[in-house]
């Protein structure tokens, strides 16, 4: 049977590397930079206009890598409605059941008992710990660390290297700055930072 060729959306160099080391083979990248045009990025073909890559690609399948939440939702949506399929991609260890465009760098760890919706965007060395619930389309940073029993709302962003304590509570939109280490519940659409984060 014939693997399916894969979209790469979000022109994340890392995300490239993740790609050719899982065996995806990829028909082209679609991402915002590169503007209404055509153009080549590392070697493939690259568009501006998700839906102009979709038809020209002939791809059947995504990988969903776009930082933006925002976009990543839409991006999502749109595509979805469209036919196209954005399976999980998982690099890291990933101990809970995938949801549809789930996207876990290397070195990323989902933790046994954790609930996980769309369009989660795990980066490299990220971890979330056992028995978190997690949002749509969240995003945790590089070498963040969400620990057990989190709820990480809709559209979070948990920036690098922070640390989310047991147990608490991170409304939807809310932004984590990097490094901040989180002690108490935070409220939608917040944004916070330090040690402890305020």
């Amino acid at each position: 049977m014939e693997k399916p060729t894969y979209l790469l959306f979000g022109a994340s160099p890392e995300a490239l590397g993740l790609c050719h080391a899982l065996g995806i083979s990829l028909a082209g990248v679609s991402d915002p930079i590169f503007g209404g045009r055509q153009t080549r990025w590392f070697d493939l073909p690259a568009y501006g206009n998700d839906l102009d890559a979709c038809q020209k690609s002939n791809a059947s399948s995504a990988v969903l890598a776009i930082d933006n939440s925002r976009i990543r939702e839409q991006v999502y949506r749109t595509l979805t409605d469209a036919g196209l399929d954005f399976p999980p991609v998982s690099g890291g260890c990933l101990g809970a059941e995938p949801a549809s465009g789930l996207f876990l760098q290397r070195l990323g760890n989902v933790s046994e008992g954790c609930i996980l919706s769309e369009g989660v965007r795990v980066n490299i060395g990220g971890s979330i710990m056992h028995e978190c619930v997690v949002g749509r389309f969240v995003t945790i940073g590089p070498g963040a660390v969400v620990l057990g029993k989190v709820t990480l709302g809709d559209h979070c962003y948990i920036g690098a290297n922070a640390t989310v304590l047991p147990g608490l509570s991170i409304g939807a939109g809310a932004l984590v700055g990097a490094g901040a280490v989180v002690t108490k519940d935070v409220p939608a659409g917040a944004v916070v930072k330090g040690n402890p984060a305020r």
